[in-house]
């Protein structure tokens, strides 16, 4: 390669560093020699005033599938640049076992932290929490009702922005376009923690004051074009801002039954005929898992008969209400497995389920999504 074309470079940037896995590779395919290898540490990417974040997609799933330590490291250099970039760490405190695992690990490398050169000009973080995600499993599988949540759901944000049809924000065009979410977006930041149930009207009102304001100006203020154009994203003209997407599909009848289902697996109802009745039917598979997870974090896992009965229907030709049903294929063992692995489906052990305690403890309340205060 590098004889044939000499004056060619090749390099490989990992991120957050090196993968010795893919080292490997390249060296069994002989192609180590020809490249340079770095890690490209990029550690935190600030979206908003409060809030950066790694970027590490598939993070999550090589700690609990994978029991995979390696982002750790990354981690802690993170930890300590957002020392350096602070007036310093008071305390740093842990909730769950990985929090606590990299709680120990900060107090063996503490004479490195003491070392760590602080920025005496900003402010002081007093209690820095470490909460691992496995603290609440649940609610990633819970369909959010509010409107940044349902942009996620339907749309998929990737770091802080979203791609949507040109159309659908106005625009001309038959392309997609990024939409940046963020509190730089001063109508976005009102609106992205309010149920959807109250966005059409809240947008409404908006729309309202701004022409108001317009009529009473006689004419649209320069000041006044970026908050129209900010609107127009969320609510189009005919129907189509973002607002409008979202709502077609919150309105629709598979949304609301997902949504009705979810809720009462919440409140300890058994509705593990119901999921099976849904593989009977090939419903989406991942809509399947989704609910399969949920019921198994909620009751501590599912009986062993059980599980093994809602395995055999996923993975294999079975016998259903209409006759014999081809169920998804054994391609999905792997994902079973993992699944499982990651302590997110499995057969109970003993104790106590949710549904046992739920009532003492009033875990589920009724809310109603206008009141701001019961979104939080």
């Amino acid at each position: 390669m590098s004889l044939q074309h000499p004056k060619l470079q090749f390099h490989v940037f990992f991120n957050p560093q090196v993968s010795l896995l893919c080292k490997q590779c390249l060296r069994d395919e002989k192609a180590l020699v020809d490249v340079s290898i770095y890690s490209l540490n990029l550690l935190l990417f600030p979206f908003e005033n409060d809030l950066v974040s790694q970027e590490l997609s598939d993070c999550c799933y090589r700690m609990f599938s994978k029991k995979d330590r390696t982002a750790y490291s990354s981690i802690l250099e993170s930890i300590r640049v957002l020392q350096s970039k602070s007036g310093g760490i008071s305390e740093i405190h842990g909730i769950g076992d990985r929090a606590v695992f990299l709680l120990e690990s900060i107090q063996k490398q503490k004479n490195k932290f003491l070392q760590c050169e602080t920025d005496a000009s900003n402010p002081p973080i007093r209690h820095l929490i470490l909460v691992d995600r496995s603290v609440d499993f649940n609610s990633l599988f819970v369909t959010p009702l509010t409107y940044e949540g349902l942009i996620d759901e339907v749309l998929g944000i990737q770091t802080s922005s979203v791609s949507v049809r040109s159309s659908v924000i106005g625009r001309r065009g038959e392309g997609t376009e990024s939409v940046l979410l963020s509190n730089d977006d001063y109508l976005f930041s009102e609106i992205r923690n309010k149920n959807i149930a109250v966005i059409p009207q809240a947008l409404q009102n908006k729309l309202y004051e701004m022409q108001m304001e317009t009529s009473n100006s006689g004419r649209k203020l320069p000041s006044k074009q970026d908050s129209f154009d900010q609107l127009q994203i969320h609510q189009g003209v005919q129907k189509s801002g973002i607002s409008d997407l979202i709502t077609n599909v919150t309105n629709g009848y598979q949304f609301r039954q997902r949504w009705q289902m979810e809720h009462e697996i919440l409140e300890g109802e058994q509705l593990l005929d119901y999921i099976v009745e849904r593989i009977t039917l090939q419903d989406a598979l991942p809509l399947i898992l989704r609910l399969l997870v949920l019921y198994s974090l909620v009751n501590s896992g599912l009986r062993g008969k059980d599980y093994d009965a809602v395995r055999k229907e996923i993975i294999q030709v079975g016998s259903g209400k209409r006759g014999a049903t081809k169920t998804y294929g054994y391609s999905n063992l792997l994902t079973l497995y993992n699944l499982e692995r990651a302590g997110l489906l499995g057969k109970r052990e003993g104790g106590k389920n949710y549904a046992a305690i739920r009532n003492k403890l009033q875990l589920v309340k009724d809310v109603g999504g206008e009141n701001a205060k019961e979104m939080q």
